[in-house]
């Protein structure tokens, strides 16, 4: 009786993960087709839909219409059926990327450890399940000083501006749960620990001077290069690498504004190592013109960057998809501010390099055959 119990619960628990997953996949759709109907884009051919469909075909997919692919062939100018509609690809990257690992490796606080080929903000302290360590993981005495002893840390190794930077260490992304703090003394600074929330993890990190090239585009923000990596059998392959900056008075790259998410992307040219000329929104593309002393100019330190991702990646063993987030500081020194093996998005990444795995596109769905895949996929949007 129990037994049967028992199964009748994992029944449930696992209809109510797919209904979430498909309810997800019809609002991806739903965003898509609401997005296409704001802009004036040409209609696909004949031959292109019957490129897609042939295709998709053999993938088992279907499609309802060809929204998605008409958002991407008329804002990239690329007529390529390898794009890769977003909630196709994060079933794969699910797929491929072990989910019950990633609350283990997906922590801030041990990014040093897990990976050390990586440069990561040097570190001041961390706080882990109401203990703080030294950046050596040595236990700082709180019980006979108080928070003295964290201050003082702080202040000893920041830099003359008298700032550093808190992170939640893991449930994070799009720049939620960072904060900049800028203290006055001692004093202010246990002030800002002693208003943090007790139950939550946390690391305190100088804050980053980035390169006067990636500040063009934001002097307040840390901007960043969104590196992809797959580990297509034995290899590590970079699939693009795009440049994402913030607005004007906001520290993360991602900025909420009246509870709207502003992202700006610009795809990177990786062979001539340069930005390319258009920006990318949630909206699709905008107007815009690179800053001054921009606009072919190589990107200090990319090729090191590209080379830290592949090495960093080949370490994140359980993990077949990463998305990297690099700045480059003012010594043209890579740092490593995240990576994201979770759900990285691709959907505004296609719009700035085009289709997602390009050449490997084939061997990136190959998991769409797996029955696991497959039920995360909508019957509607399945040929069987």
């Amino acid at each position: 009786m129990m037994k049967a119990i028992i199964n009748i619960a994992k029944y449930f628990i696992t209809w109510i993960k797919q209904f979430r997953i498909h309810r997800q996949f019809d609002l991806d759709y739903s965003f898509a087709k609401s997005l296409l109907n704001k802009m004036e884009l040409p209609e696909l051919t004949k031959d292109e839909i019957s490129d897609i469909t042939a295709y998709w075909g053999r993938k088992g997919i279907i499609f309802p219409d060809y929204t998605w692919f008409q958002l991407f062939y008329g804002i990239t100018q690329i007529h390529s059926p390898l794009f890769i509609p977003q909630p196709i690809a994060y079933a794969v990257i699910q797929k491929g990327n072990n989910q019950e690992m990633i609350p283990g490796w997906d922590d801030k606080n041990i990014y040093e450890i897990l990976i050390p080929t990586v440069v990561f903000p040097n570190t001041y302290c961390h706080y882990i399940h109401n203990v703080y360590y030294d950046k050596d993981w040595n236990i700082i005495d709180t019980k006979s000083k108080g928070l003295n002893n964290i201050a003082e840390i702080i202040i000893k190794c920041c830099r003359k501006d008298n700032s550093f930077i808190l992170k939640r260490t893991s449930n994070t992304g799009c720049g939620r749960g960072v904060r900049k703090f800028v203290f006055k003394d001692k004093a202010d600074i246990i002030d800002i620990l002693q208003s943090l929330p007790s139950n939550e993890d946390y690391i305190i990190q100088e804050s980053i001077r980035q390169h006067s090239m990636l500040a063009k585009f934001n002097k307040s923000s840390v901007n960043i290069l969104r590196v992809l990596t797959y580990r297509c059998e034995e290899n590590i392959e970079v699939l693009s690498v795009s440049f994402r900056f913030g607005i004007d008075g906001q520290y993360t790259d991602v900025a909420f504004k009246d509870g709207q998410e502003i992202v700006n992307v610009v795809g990177v040219d990786i062979e001539k190592g340069i930005f390319k000329n258009k920006l990318f929104d949630t909206n699709g593309e905008k107007p815009y013109t690179l800053p001054d002393g921009v606009n072919g100019e190589k990107i200090p330190g990319l090729e090191k960057v590209i080379e830290m991702a592949k090495s960093g990646h080949k370490r994140l063993f359980h993990f077949n998809f990463v998305g990297w987030d690099f700045t480059i500081d003012e010594f043209e020194q890579p740092i490593c501010i995240e990576y994201n093996i979770k759900s990285p998005g691709v959907m505004l990444y296609q719009f700035a390099n085009g289709p997602l795995a390009g050449a490997l596109t084939d061997k990136f769905l190959e998991a769409l055959s797996d029955k696991q895949v497959r039920r995360q996929i909508p019957r509607h949007f399945r040929c069987s």
